[in-house]
C-alpha cells in the first residue's frame, strides 16, 4: 500500500472517530402533563418542556429518547445512570450529589389548585392546615425550603398532604373527589394544569408556596464530564441566541 493510501485510511479512521465523539444519545424522562409534555396523535412527544429540551440537545448534537417514567422513580434511575436527563428540576443539596445541573431554563411558581367549593383563606403555609380535605403531592418533588421544613416538622401540616408517584395520579384523584386540590406548577406563565383548569371546576389560590428557577439535570453516573461541558456550551449558545425564550413565548 502506498504512503498516500495509508494516509487516506488514517484520515478516514480519525474522521469517523471524531464524528462518533461529537454525537451522543440521551435518555430523558417525560410524563403526560400537557402543555409541558404529552404525546400527539402520532405518538410523538411534544410540549413546552420537550421543545426546550430539543433546543439544547440539537445545539449539542445529541439525539434524545423520551421515556415516560414517574418523578420519584426517575430520581432513583438518575442515581444509577439508567436515566440520563430530567427537566424542570430544582437544585437541592441531595440532588447535587448525583446530578449535574445546567441552566436555568425556566422559572417555576407553585400554588394551590383547589376545587371551587373550597373557601378557606390561605395567606401562609399554616393556613393550609385549615383546609377541609387533603392535597395531592408527588413523592420526591421539591416545593421550596420553607415547605420542606414545614412538612418535616409539623405533623398537622404534613397530614394535609397525600403523596403519590406522579402528578397524573394526583389529577385523577382530584377528578374522582378523593382529594380537594393539588400543587399547581406554573412555568413562566404556562401552567402544567391548563387542561384541568378548562373544566371550570377549579381555581388557583393566589398564595405563592414557592418560586424558583428550574434546570436541566444530567446523571453524574451516565453522562461524562466531557459531554457536560459540551451541553453547558450548548446552553450558553442557545441562551445567547434567545432560543429558549422564543420557545417559551410561543406557548403564551
Amino acid at each position: 500500500m502506498s504512503i498516500v493510501n495509508v494516509l487516506i485510511v488514517v484520515f478516514i479512521f480519525f474522521s469517523s472517530t471524531a464524528v462518533k465523539a461529537e454525537t451522543c444519545n440521551i435518555n430523558a424522562r417525560v410524563t403526560q402533563i400537557p402543555p409541558l409534555f404529552y404525546q400527539d396523535e402520532s405518538k410523538q412527544w411534544v410540549g413546552l418542556t420537550i421543545d426546550l429540551t430539543k433546543e439544547l440537545l440539537k445545539e449539542a448534537n445529541c439525539d434524545v429518547n423520551f421515556e415516560n417514567i414517574n418523578w420519584a422513580r426517575s430520581l432513583e434511575l438518575m442515581k444509577s445512570g439508567q436515566v440520563d436527563m430530567m427537566m424542570n428540576m430544582s437544585i437541592t443539596d441531595e440532588r447535587k450529589e448525583y446530578i449535574h445541573f445546567i441552566g436555568p431554563h425556566n422559572n417555576e411558581t407553585i400554588q394551590l389548585l383547589l376545587k371551587k367549593s373550597v373557601n378557606t383563606e390561605i395567606q401562609s403555609l399554616d393556613d393550609i392546615k385549615n383546609l377541609p380535605g387533603k392535597i395531592g403531592i408527588q413523592h420526591g418533588a421539591y416545593f421550596g425550603k420553607a415547605f420542606k421544613d414545614k412538612i418535616e416538622n409539623d405533623p398537622v401540616f404534613a397530614d394535609k398532604f397525600e403523596k403519590t408517584y406522579s402528578q397524573e395520579n394526583n389529577v385523577k384523584k382530584l377528578k374522582l373527589g378523593r382529594i380537594i386540590g393539588i400543587l399547581r406548577q406554573n412555568y413562566s406563565g404556562v401552567s402544567a394544569e391548563t387542561e384541568l383548569m378548562k373544566t371550570g371546576e377549579y381555581k388557583v389560590d393566589p398564595f405563592v408556596i414557592n418560586t424558583n428557577q428550574v434546570y436541566f439535570g444530567f446523571s453524574k453516573k451516565s453522562v461524562p464530564t466531557t459531554l457536560i461541558k459540551r451541553l453547558e456550551q450548548a446552553f450558553e449558545s442557545v441562551s445567547l441566541n434567545k432560543g429558549f425564550q422564543r420557545v417559551i413565548d410561543s406557548y403564551k
